[in-house]
């Protein structure tokens, strides 16, 4: 392990974030992860399902935009990845619940927001790591916390992506990106 000396900038950035989130942090008892797990990812299941049927209709009415063309080369990755994520997660019912102040939301969700707010769509799988690694050093995480962060992490992009879908879809025609290429360029990196 690196001393904190040895990190770059960048790296100690997130470890400073991490430390700041993780103290900020209030643990909820009592409150069913798996519920919330099933509800967000129900939810994303039905925005996919209308994104993708908007991008169908942007195709029919002439020239694309590059958020509508990456939406439908990448349908089949995102709809099968937000259904395998509802599976995945909604069976996570004793994750441990926290509130960020402004959100009630299992932990490890609120690690993997807080991860993305620092980095937002330009990150590395070792910065993610080194970011978990300084949380625990504030809050350990449970056994069976730590293989639910990469999946955390797809849902809030994929959440992400279909926010910026919609709003691509409501100007299919228009030559300005909502940005959603980055998005799911990230996406396919942290599902590698």
């Amino acid at each position: 392990m690196a001393t904190t000396a040895a990190l770059t900038p960048e790296m100690q950035a997130l470890r400073v974030a991490a430390l700041e989130l993780a103290a900020n942090l209030s643990w909820l008892p009592d409150r069913n992860a798996g519920e919330m797990f099933s509800e967000r990812c129900e939810r994303l299941s039905e925005a996919f399902d209308s994104l993708f049927e908007g991008v169908k209709e942007a195709f029919g009415k002439g020239k694309p935009s590059e958020d509508i063309r990456w939406l439908r080369d990448n349908d089949q990755l995102l709809m099968l990845a937000a259904r395998a994520l509802g599976n995945d997660l909604g069976a996570k019912r004793t994750l441990p619940v926290v509130s960020n102040k402004a959100d009630v939301l299992p932990r490890v969700v609120a690690i993997a927001l807080g991860f993305l707010n620092v980095v937002d769509t330009s990150f590395t799988k070792e910065q993610f790591t080194e970011f978990c690694k300084a949380f625990q050093e504030h809050t350990p995480l449970k056994f069976h916390e730590i293989g639910a962060l990469v999946p955390s992490l797809e849902l809030l992009l994929l959440e992400t992506i279909a926010a910026h879908g919609k709003a691509a879809v409501s100007a299919p025609i228009s030559a300005g990106s909502k940005g959603l290429p980055p998005y799911i360029r990230i996406f396919r990196y942290v599902t590698q």
